[in-house]
């Protein structure tokens, strides 16, 4: 069957698309895939959409644009150890990869590879151990570049 033919028997094409939330919504309606739809629209055999589509935004985006929860881990050492530049900004990431890893919305996988990235982050910073009693190195504990990588 000629594509043409097809078209004419799905009906009001321009009205579905009209009306649809998304092209593969149309789509989807019709029975048919994307690509024919998008093809149509591109062709002009289909009047493309008028109303414009605004994404809305998904609770990872909105999470995005509140202000990140403290996390205790981070803030400790922030105030426990004089820093550098770029192990401040492996200390951002790592508290970057917890929050994601603890994001209860996100999919499993993703909070997975979010856990690995903070260890690895946490590895690379190559922080003084802690003692038996829970204590942080002091703020005086300037550490010495190249430090020894375990």
């Amino acid at each position: 069957m000629r594509a043409t033919w097809k078209r004419r028997r799905l009906g009001d094409v321009a009205g579905v698309v009209a009306t649809s939330k998304s092209l593969s919504d149309a789509a989807r309606k019709l029975g048919v895939n994307v690509s024919s739809v998008s093809r149509w629209i591109k062709s002009g055999k289909v009047p493309a959409p008028t109303k414009l589509r605004v994404r809305q935004p998904t609770s990872n985006d909105e999470a995005l644009t509140e202000p990140a929860p403290d996390v205790p881990w981070a803030t400790g050492i922030r105030e426990n150890y004089i820093l550098s530049t770029t192990e401040r900004k492996l200390v951002d990431m790592a508290e970057a990869a917890e929050i994601l890893s603890r994001d209860l919305s996100a999919r499993p996988e993703t909070r997975l590879q979010a856990m690995n990235r903070f260890q690895s982050l946490v590895k690379q910073l190559n922080l003084e151990q802690e003692g038996s009693d829970g204590e942080v190195a002091p703020k005086d504990n300037v550490r010495k570049w190249p430090r020894p990588v375990a």
